[in-house]
């Protein structure tokens, strides 16, 4: 059910979102959803779930383009130089807030240059261990966690993290 709620809130976010200039849309040509991450992600999923849905509404082709890169700002600064036409929308993860403040440059101000339409599903972010590490928990609250106290034993062995190929 909350899917389907979420689905019929990002159409009729959509609709409510045309430019009063747009007479002939969304018939004039097909509507792109840019995805600012690779196909296969859980933000192309979510696109490509909702393009459907929209196309099905609209009787209009809707386009999933992946533009990967940067951690989401190559997709991003190509919906933002777009002609803003209704036929472009940015379909990215909360990335698109905190990039700004990661790179010196993002090439986008995300108050500035976008109008938000819809919050789409959020994402849940998992944060595993070793068996060995014997963490089983995060701070909650005032309470000490396990991970709490094997990073005070030990803190640079603990919170040290590397990226390594898989075997």
């Amino acid at each position: 059910m909350l899917k389907a709620q979420c689905i019929a809130l990002a159409v009729s976010s959509m609709l409510l979102a045309l430019p009063a200039s747009a007479q002939e849309w969304p018939k004039a040509k097909a509507i792109t959803f840019t995805v600012a991450f690779a196909a296969g992600s859980s933000t192309d999923i979510v696109a490509r779930t909702i393009g459907q849905k929209v196309s099905d509404a609209l009787g209009q082709s809707v386009v999933i383009d992946n533009k990967p890169g940067a951690g989401g700002n190559i997709g991003t600064q190509l919906v933002k130089r777009a002609v803003p036409d209704g036929y472009n929308v940015l379909v990215v993860s909360v990335a698109y807030a905190v990039n700004p403040s990661l790179y010196a440059n993002a090439g986008y101000d995300p108050l500035a240059d976008f109008a938000p339409v819809a919050l789409g599903p959020s994402t849940p972010n998992i944060i595993t261990v070793h068996p060995r590490m014997r963490m089983t928990s995060l701070p909650h609250d005032a309470l000490p966690s396990s991970f709490c106290l094997a990073a005070r034993a030990k803190p640079i062995a603990r919170l040290r993290g590397a990226p390594r190929r898989a075997h």
